[in-house]
């Protein structure tokens, strides 16, 4: 029944559910709930936390909350789509509904799982993992909260996680409590530093544009600025059947004396969308743009820029109205009265429902009851009943409101001189400030230390440190889960570098074989020797045959490579001292690995262009940030 009555509100779902955020808010495990004071409780959640939603500009789907089936919990669901903001923005508005109300347990989940977990990966208690981390992670009177091992060593469902965490904040608060669950402070402090931030953030994310749009479209926006949303993702994820629609435009033709100039209000992602994107003009809007071009005086760029903006907000009007064909009635009105449902209100339909019952026992509706069964189905019936006529009521009133604002009572400048709201400006689209101040967030190892490029006095410092760190990575201990960095110890300086060297033998005989063949066989020779020394003297004749065959083959290999150019592609040791003359006759020269290592590493980032990349992860990840390729 909640999946039709959520259709019926929002549409059908999209058929590939991707990028969507659940969550779940229990009250007290010990309170006797009923279906009523289940919506009580729904409505003074949902009006406290629509105080703090009021004008969020949502990228695909709302928040909002239903009541369970069994009336134990409250529960929602939202796509969220391109924009993680606003899943960020959910775990705060979970967050503040658990400050206020101090009963409350929310559970949160998205597509990829416990993205808490996922977020806090770097400061996560040892002994979390991807196996043993469902139903232990909960939010609880304003904070994260982790059920730990000792304190219940397996968590089987939601219900009893709620439970614990609910427990044991009542013992807490008695000073019984022997274990918490209150997560570790570095786990807080990483979830905090991404829902601080709202709900200012969600203010300080909105982009005001001037656009030229058709009046139909104007009156729309008016009416419900939210709209915006359909319309952009509507354009932006537009088939070759709903671009053709475009070249006729027959709910929003643009015509020239229904133009005007309007301020419409995009989150920055949603302005992204509709803005970077290739499309030409369709040609119902070339009009605009030659009456704009014919202009005595050349148009300006914020001109041409609000045609743009229109013609693409416009088409994206018309795919949505294509998908959505209530959209083109004048008296749309958005469908914001689900979101918002008054205490009182609930009350009054419950004490109108019971009226209603009255009146059915009056015209003897349950005289054929003769248990519980048949009273229930009867209970069943007349509460159907009852709702299909509330909500037409609800539906008629709601259109009287809209037609209470005629079209033509509506009124918008025709110039972009006239709009009094200030334009944002577009340097945002450009610049990468905030995102390389995001990205240096990540650039730290799993202990907090910050990256160690600050620290570097010079060039060949980094270039020495990053050989050091490679070494000690293709060292490290490693297996299906990841490296095991914690036997690793950092070096910071060149002088520790042919330390560590020596100390990674197992690294150094494996690097030997790789590249030994490039070497021009006098490391081979040497690591050979150094072999039969420490050989025991009663090798067996099976290991030493296959040891000859091993040096044919790389005999084999060195002559090919004499004939080739492959060896000339690395830098050899000769390269970087001179001092060694010239080879005698032909042989491969030895090899510097180091040096090697480091400008392959260099080539490899410069080729990424500022994009991510295998050199700038694993690097990220040792902590070790490399210059901008203009610094190098």
């Amino acid at each position: 029944m909640e999946d039709h009555l959520f259709q019926s509100l929002w549409g059908d779902r999209p058929s590939i559910q991707e990028n969507w955020v659940e969550y779940k808010l229990y009250p007290l495990t010990t309170s006797t709930l009923t279906s009523t004071t289940i919506k009580i409780l729904l409505s003074k959640v949902t009006n406290y936390l629509q105080s703090i939603i009021t004008n969020h500009i949502w990228q695909h789907e709302p928040f909002r909350l239903f009541s369970s089936d069994n009336h134990q919990y409250l529960h929602g669901r939202s796509l969220f789509g391109d924009n993680i903001e606003d899943e960020w923005f959910i775990v705060h508005l979970l967050l503040a509904a658990t400050l206020k109300f101090p009963d409350l347990v929310a559970h949160v989940v998205d597509n990829d799982g416990q993205f808490l977990c996922i977020e806090t990966a770097l400061v996560l208690p040892e002994w979390m993992t991807p196996y043993n981390s469902d139903n232990r992670v909960f939010l609880y009177n304003g904070t994260v909260h982790v059920i730990p091992l000792d304190l219940c060593a397996n968590v089987e469902t939601i219900s009893s996680g709620v439970a614990i965490v609910q427990s044991d904040g009542q013992d807490i608060a008695t000073s019984t409590s022997t274990a918490s669950t209150a997560a570790p402070e570095k786990m807080r402090q990483a979830i905090f530093s991404r829902t601080e931030i709202f709900p200012k953030a969600a203010t300080e994310n909105r982009h005001c544009a001037h656009c030229f749009l058709p009046y139909r479209i104007a009156v729309l926006l008016c009416r419900d600025p939210n709209l915006v949303a359909a319309a952009t993702r509507a354009f932006y994820y537009r088939t070759a059947e709903e671009t053709a629609l475009c070249a006729h435009m027959i709910n929003f033709p643009p015509l020239s004396t229904s133009r005007v100039a309007v301020p419409v209000t995009f989150t920055r992602c949603l302005y992204a969308q509709l803005a970077q994107q290739e499309f030409p003009p369709p040609q119902p809007f070339q009009h605009w743009y030659s009456a704009s071009s014919s202009n005595s005086t050349s148009p300006t760029q914020t001109h041409t820029r609000a045609i743009d903006i229109g013609m693409r907000l416009a088409c994206g009007f018309e795919i949505l109205c294509s998908q959505q064909p209530d959209l083109k009635v004048t008296s749309y009105q958005p469908n914001t009265e689900q979101e918002t449902v008054q205490t009182d209100e609930t009350l009054q339909e419950e004490h109108r429902f019971e009226l209603f019952c009255a009146q059915l026992k009056t015209q003897h509706f349950f005289a054929s009851v003769s248990n519980d069964t048949e009273r229930d189905a009867k209970m069943k019936a007349a509460r159907v009943f009852f709702n299909k006529q509330e909500n037409r009521s609800a539906k008629e009133e709601k259109e009287e409101k809209a037609m209470d604002t005629p079209l033509s009572a509506l009124s918008f400048p025709s110039n972009l001189t006239e709009i009094t709201l200030a334009e944002n400006d577009t340097s945002w689209l450009r610049g990468s400030t905030e995102l390389d101040a995001k990205m240096a967030t990540y650039t730290s190892t799993k202990d907090g230390q910050q990256s160690k490029v600050n620290a570097m006095q010079s060039a060949h410092e980094m270039a020495s440190s990053l050989a050091v760190e490679m070494k000690e990575f293709v060292s490290a201990t490693s297996d299906y889960s990841g490296v095991d960095s914690t036997n690793t110890t950092t070096k910071n300086t060149a002088s520790e570098a042919t330390e560590t060297t020596a100390n990674n033998e197992g690294f150094s005989l494996d690097l030997d074989k790789l590249l030994g063949i490039l070497s021009g066989g006098n490391n081979s020779d040497a690591t050979s020797k150094d072999t039969q020394d420490t050989e025991d003297t009663n090798t067996s004749d099976t290991d030493s045959k296959h040891y000859d065959e091993d040096e044919a083959i790389a005999e084999a290999m060195r002559e090919e490579l004499l004939e080739s150019t492959l060896a000339d592609t690395f830098t050899s040791a000769e390269d970087i001292s001179e001092v060694n003359g010239a080879q005698k006759g032909k042989e491969l020269k030895p090899l510097d690995l180091d040096v090697n290592l480091i400008s392959n590493l260099l080539e490899s980032y410069s080729a990424q262009q500022g994009l991510p990349g295998p050199v700038s992860n694993i690097c990220g990840d040792l902590g070790v940030a490399l210059p901008d390729d203009s610094k190098t």
